[in-house]
């Protein structure tokens, strides 16, 4: 697996467990009564093709290589880009529980630190990075608790 594979996979895990984003159900196209292939799923941003139905966690469907469309044009680069990372930040603020943010670089590497209980501090090359690993242990941390 490429390391660009590795950020798209861990931007999914941002789409789905912050910001919301839903996997949405692409019936196979039918041509004489038979089915092309079998349905897919993908991540599609919320209020995004609201008539494409919603996957239940029951069906059996491949997923959309994250690399592919529609992923490309709806699942932002949150790992790799900054604007895109600090949506993140902008989101959490407006979940439930306290989640605050603060970020610092020192000798290459960048901390993010989030949620007043309890503190994460992971360190990244990438500012983008970093802000999406601390801020996905913090949301997995508030589930637990």
């Amino acid at each position: 697996m490429t390391a660009e594979m590795e950020a798209r996979e861990l931007d999914a895990l941002v789409a789905e467990l912050i910001m919301g984003y839903g996997w949405r159900v692409a019936e196979p196209r039918v041509i004489n009564g038979e089915a092309l292939g079998p349905p897919t799923r993908y991540l599609c941003a919320p209020g995004l093709f609201p008539a494409v139905p919603l996957w239940d966690g029951q069906r059996e469907c491949e997923v959309v290589p994250f690399d592919c469309y529609p992923h490309t044009s709806t699942l932002p680069l949150f790992s790799t880009s900054i604007s895109a990372a600090w949506s993140v930040v902008e989101h959490l603020a407006t979940m439930p529980g306290k989640y605050d943010a603060e970020g610092r670089a020192t000798n290459g590497y960048f901390g993010a630190w989030f949620n007043d209980a309890c503190l994460f501090a992971l360190t990244a090359k990438e500012a983008a990075l970093g802000i999406c690993r601390a801020a996905l242990l913090a949301v997995e941390k508030e589930a637990k608790a």
